[in-house]
């Protein structure tokens, strides 16, 4: 083995490189990780360029994958893995053990399965491992941790103490289960919870309700929910962001059930405006309306048909001041 330069360095896990892993991409990773990922992850490419790797050579030495001669080569025909020597090939079965990390090795034998292994850990040591880990953490079963009943709610509830990276698995609130990270936590929330797709819009992902009841209330008291008729036992499609909205959906789904009167109501939609008042050094020329009102007169309106009248005055007298401006009677800009 050569000099422990950053050329004799994993890519993957960045430790020392003694058995080198080689595929027609000629990217050469230990046989650690290149094991990891065929034969627990199940995936058959390279890690670093991504290329199909149906066939992968475990040599002692870094070489090139075309101008290596493999007729000598041990196979492992089940992951394509060929091996320059019997001794690495035993250091891969090695490496895919199911061995007690508490008997002694002259006593017990690897288990044939994992299973028979957890079964012996709790029959014998009354050791468990973490059911959430073994679910999503692809590792060999000699990389796996073992607890007793008091260290597994530890670990469960906030982690190890000599893994400051772990902070634990989870709670689900309402269902009282515990999931292997936030993410899981979240897709668990989004499928058998309720969260407001209106917040969700304006950034408030965090916020999520039990029962359907409970969002309800939500719509209720920060957005418009509509519980007329049908929509009172209606889901979602009877919430809505604005007021508009709900008095165009009350407009379109119940003024059938409403007298006309009301229908006309609810068709009518209030605007408010306000009226910005003419600059005092521009006088006010041409006889137009507005002349001489008082500075508290209100600003803001609702326009409604009583309106129409006044609003057509107010465009005439326009016209009249946009022809004497025309003809030189206008506003003097310096």
């Amino acid at each position: 083995m050569s000099d422990n330069t950053p050329s004799d360095h994993c890519p993957l896990c960045h430790e020392v490189v003694d058995v080198f892993a080689v595929g027609q991409c000629d990217h050469p990773v230990c046989f650690k990780c290149s094991t990891r990922m065929r034969a627990l992850c199940d995936q058959l490419y390279c890690a670093i360029c991504r290329a199909n790797l149906p066939k992968v050579l475990f040599t002692e030495k870094r070489c090139q994958f075309n101008s290596t001669k493999t007729n000598s080569f041990m196979v492992y025909r089940k992951l394509n893995i060929f091996f320059e020597n019997r001794a690495l090939q035993d250091r891969f079965f090695k490496l895919l053990e199911h061995r007690c990390k508490l008997c002694p090795p002259s006593d017990v034998k690897p288990f044939r399965t994992f299973s028979a292994l957890q079964n012996h850990m709790r029959r014998e040591h009354n050791e468990n491992f973490c059911e959430l880990c073994l679910d999503n953490v692809k590792i060999f079963s000699s990389e796996r941790k073992t607890y007793d009943r008091k260290k597994l709610a530890e670990h469960r509830r906030q982690g190890d103490e000599d893994d400051k990276s772990h902070k634990g698995h989870p709670l689900c609130q309402f269902c009282d289960l515990r999931f292997f990270d936030n993410d899981a936590l979240v897709l668990h929330l989004r499928k058998q919870h309720y969260f407001c797709h209106f917040c969700e819009a304006d950034g408030v992902t965090n916020e999520f309700f039990d029962e359907y009841n409970y969002l309800r209330e939500h719509f209720r008291d920060e957005h418009y929910l509509c519980e007329e008729g049908e929509c009172a036992d209606t889901e979602f499609t009877n919430a809505f962001r604005s007021d508009i909205d709900l008095r165009a959906h009350r407009a379109s789904e119940h003024s059938k059930n409403m007298k006309k009167a009301a229908a006309k109501q609810a068709r009518r939609i209030d605007i408010d405006f306000s009226y910005s008042g003419r600059p005092s050094e521009y006088p006010s020329r041409g006889g137009g309306r507005g002349r001489g009102r008082g500075s508290n007169e209100r600003q803001e309106r609702v326009i409604t048909a009583e309106d129409y009248e006044e609003v057509q005055q107010d465009r005439k007298s326009l016209r009249q001041q946009r022809q004497q401006e025309r003809s030189g009677d206008g506003y003097a800009f310096n």
